[in-house]
Parts: structure tokens; sequence; C-alpha cells
């Protein structure tokens, strides 16, 4: 996620989920941990993959300073009581020069200035906070890390359209992702995404803010 180029070294993802992520790290080189508040998710990462995750908050592991080359939060920051403290740890935990990765929905993006309220980032109650690149940033400069990169991506585009769409249509989206779609809004999204990501070029219109900061 974002770590192109990188060394591999000891990663940590905060929010793992059920460890995939970790275990296509641990194929490239990475010594991986995770951290997972899920107990049902912790236990597959465990069991089926045999991963080192620990359950719970990042704050209550309570891991050695310094430990970390890299850090990862894929659409978890927004789930947080405490942004910038969770952030905080993180510094503390992350090696000097190493990097914090986190990526989150943007409030600012293209798809949720046509959709508003159907917009499938919302995700009320679940989503604490709504981050643009200006808020994310503040957190994490609040933090005490140095920014390195700012941006956002289309990555997500295609999927976002689909389903803010049909909480539109159905002020619902049951499952909480868009089943398989007719032909007709598998295009739609596509030039979605196209318009997006040309959009990105020029302005912050992406669904992702994908924000990279280091010690």
């Amino acid at each position: 996620m974002w770590l192109n180029g990188s060394h591999p070294g000891k990663l940590l993802d905060v929010g793992c989920g059920n460890g995939r992520f970790l275990v296509r790290m641990q194929e490239l080189g990475w010594e991986v941990t995770g951290v997972e508040p899920d107990g049902e998710a912790a236990k597959v990462a465990l069991e089926r993959f045999g991963l080192s995750v620990h359950e719970g908050a990042l704050e209550e592991v309570a891991f050695p300073d310094d430990t970390f080359d890299a850090i990862t939060m894929s659409h978890v920051v927004e789930h947080l009581p405490d942004p910038i403290s969770t952030i905080s740890e993180c510094r503390r935990i992350l090696k000097k020069g190493g990097r914090l990765v986190v990526t989150v929905p943007n409030i600012e993006s293209l798809s949720y200035r046509i959709y508003r309220e159907a917009w499938r980032g919302l995700e009320v109650p679940r989503h604490l906070f709504l981050f643009s690149s200006p808020t994310l940033r503040a957190c994490v400069e609040r933090s005490g890390l140095q920014l390195l990169e700012l941006r956002t991506t289309a990555r997500t585009a295609r999927w976002m359209w689909a389903a803010s769409r049909l909480i539109r249509r159905n002020g619902i989206l049951s499952g909480g992702s868009p089943p398989k779609q007719r032909f007709g809004l598998r295009l739609e999204g596509l030039a979605f995404q196209t318009l997006e990501h040309g959009l990105c070029w020029l302005r912050d219109a992406g669904e992702e803010v994908v924000l990279i900061a280091t010690k």
C-alpha cells in the first residue's frame, strides 16, 4: 500500500482485518505485524495465515519506541474516536526516517459532490470523522510527523459510483457492497473513474486521500 520502492523492514498494519494485505507484504520480504480490534478477523489472520496479530486498539498494545520501519492504516482513521492520539502513537513507535501511510475516504471527492447524502463514503454511524486533504494533513502535522506526500486517487471510483447510485435509488445498500452490476452501471462507473482520474491532476477530486509522512 503506497510503499513502492521501499526497502523491506518491519511493517505494522493497523486495522489489518483478516491479514490478507500482510500476507502479500510478507511475500515481498517484509517482517509483518498487525493490530485488529475485531476479534473474529484477528482470529482468521492468526489461524489461517499464521500472522502475528494483536487484538485491540493500537494504544493498548504498547509497542516499544522506534519499532517499525513502516506503518499502514487503510480506511482506519475515519473510525477512530481520537485520530490525532492514534497517529501520535504511530509516531512514537515509528523508527526515525520510517513511513506512515494513511488512506481515508475523501469528503471533497467528485462522487460526494454528486451524491451528497447518498454517498457511500458517509457510512453513518461507522465513520466518526470525514476527511479532506487539508484536514488529514492537519491531524498528521499536529501529531509531530513530517509530510512527504499528499494527494487523492480515483482507485475506488468505479465501486463508489455504483454503490452511491444504488443508495440513492434504493435508500440502502444491503451488505455494504453493490451486487453484480448490470452492464450499463459498470460502463457508467468506468466513465466516471476516467473523469475523476483526470480531475485528480487539477484538484483533490479522488475518492481516497493518500498521505505519506515520516518521523
